[in-house]
């Protein structure tokens, strides 16, 4: 299962926005104006067991993109995602265990889209434990 529907869903927890009409996964619609959009993207390399050579886990990589017509709007929806999305060794709605979820870096002004609302976003790294062993 890919970790985007983990994220949506916590966000909506924290009432960040709601799944499917300001929070989306993978694109980022042409509406509404104030949206949050979490992109999957290459992560680093899993840690191995050490007798198996077989993945103990999953490290992950996700953006995470807050827009908005005007800038403070986009801003506070940045902080309310980044506060959210960080945390250590939590249980999340699909079932799977993550160890950590951290930002790479605080929110921060990418500049505009093609309609003159304004982009921030932040990178995260996740470690998500394997549910099974691959053989």
């Amino acid at each position: 299962m890919s970790v985007l529907p983990d994220l949506a869903q916590l966000l909506e927890g924290a009432s960040v926005g709601t799944v499917g009409t300001t929070i989306f996964m993978s694109r980022r619609p042409d509406s509404p104006d104030t949206c949050v959009t979490l992109t999957a993207y290459q992560g680093e390399d899993n840690r191995l067991h050490a007798d198996t050579n077989i993945p103990a886990d999953e490290r992950l990589s996700v953006q995470v993109a807050t827009r908005a017509a005007d800038y403070a709007t986009a801003e506070t929806l940045a902080d309310q995602a980044f506060t959210a999305l960080h945390f250590r060794h939590k249980t999340l709605a699909s079932g799977r265990r993550y160890a950590w979820s951290k930002a790479n870096q605080s929110p921060g002004y990418i500049g505009v889209d093609a309609n003159d609302r304004k982009l921030i976003v932040f990178n995260l790294r996740l470690r998500r434990h394997r549910t099974t062993d691959l053989t």
